[in-house]
């Protein structure tokens, strides 16, 4: 349902755009999320997403990052980001990713909160990103 992802990807992007400003914002597209070295995973109530996540490979056989976890305030604390997290997990176990690492706003505090009940602890910048107080590195091994 690649419209109803849309729909998804657009209403994250309008919320973190509120919240921070452009150079604080590091939002994946819909065509990164679709590349082969990337996976996109939605959740349906019916024919309606409720919620959605990706991870893009940073490099064959070693680490990914978690990209677009976004799940609408309806359905929150009912184990749906949680179920899309452990999706992304096995699926990049599968290519042989070693390491997840996300950035998340650090107002974020829900999820910051959430990651860390699933096994994300803190770590620096990585990649492209430079350090900004604005931003909430995070990682998990799961090899």
């Amino acid at each position: 349902h690649p419209r109803e992802a849309s729909h998804l990807i657009s209403e994250a992007t309008e919320i973190m755009s509120s919240l921070y400003p452009a150079e604080s914002n590091h939002f994946a597209s819909v065509e990164e999320l679709s590349a082969p070295d990337a996976l996109f995973l939605g959740a349906f109530d019916g024919d309606t997403a409720v919620a959605c996540g990706g991870f893009i490979e940073a490099t064959p056989g070693g680490a990914a990052e978690i990209k677009r976890l976004y799940v609408r305030p309806h359905y929150r604390r009912h184990g749906v980001g949680t179920n899309i997290m452990f999706a992304l997990e096995d699926a990049a176990k599968e290519r042989g990713v070693r390491v997840l690492r996300l950035e998340t706003g650090a107002m974020e505090h829900h999820a910051r909160k959430f990651y860390a009940s699933i096994g994300y602890t803190r770590r620096r910048a990585f990649g492209h990103y430079k350090t900004d107080p604005l931003s909430f590195f995070m990682q998990k091994k799961i090899r």
